[in-house]
């Protein structure tokens, strides 16, 4: 079975479960509003000739493409198969944080490869139910990263926004002084043209 969840937190989604009596058996994003398509995908690899270890990693095309491409070398015995994926807008991003919160269970740093051998030490006794917890995670991450991104925006429109307060602001007190004190106004404006002409001569001081 392949898990597939498609992203965009912000966009007023709902949960479906295919099956409801069991969490995460599918994950399907229904959205309530367009959003623009994935630009890539995070996928979960199992190969049976690695049967406790997973390959988490992330493409900007196909995942059964990526899993065929990694199939090929000769080195490797048997091949790769899909056995998850979230499609998303940040699928680095996404991956980064996938592998952060994985880190426990990583083999080595300049790898992708994760334990996955289910037993009593994590509550788990089948690859399926392995592979549906490495799909929450999955879950978790496109939140995380688009939470982080939503902040991020946020944070770019305030900014913006707080420039546009001072400019108005601004505009507002010179106009004022323009009709109730001219000879002030007439003031700041010379000192802004010798300003310019300072910053047009490279910064150096008049002869």
């Amino acid at each position: 079975m392949i898990f597939q969840t498609h992203s965009n937190f912000f966009n007023q989604c709902h949960w479906h479960l295919s099956h409801r009596s069991s969490f995460a058996d599918q994950f399907v994003w229904t959205h309530m509003s367009d959003i623009p398509p994935p630009k890539g995908c995070v996928y979960l690899l199992r190969n049976e000739s690695m049967p406790n270890l997973v390959k988490i990693g992330f493409t900007t095309g196909d995942a059964s493409e990526r899993a065929m491409a990694l199939s090929t070398p000769t080195g490797v015995p048997t091949p790769f198969e899909v056995a998850g994926m979230v499609e998303t807008q940040w699928p680095r991003e996404v991956e980064s944080e996938v592998h952060r919160q994985l880190d426990y269970l990583r083999i080595t740093r300049d790898r992708e490869f994760f334990k996955a051998d289910a037993s009593r030490d994590n509550n788990m006794a089948t690859d399926e139910e392995m592979n549906k917890f490495f799909m929450l995670i999955f879950a978790h991450s496109v939140e995380v990263i688009e939470l982080r991104k939503h902040r991020e925006a946020l944070d770019k429109e305030w900014q913006d926004m707080r420039a546009r307060h001072i400019r108005d602001q601004s505009a507002y007190l010179y106009d004022c002084m323009k009709k109730n004190y001219p000879e002030r106004y007439e003031q700041v404006l010379e000192r802004f043209r010798k300003a310019e002409e300072f910053q047009s001569r490279g910064g150096n001081q008049p002869v």
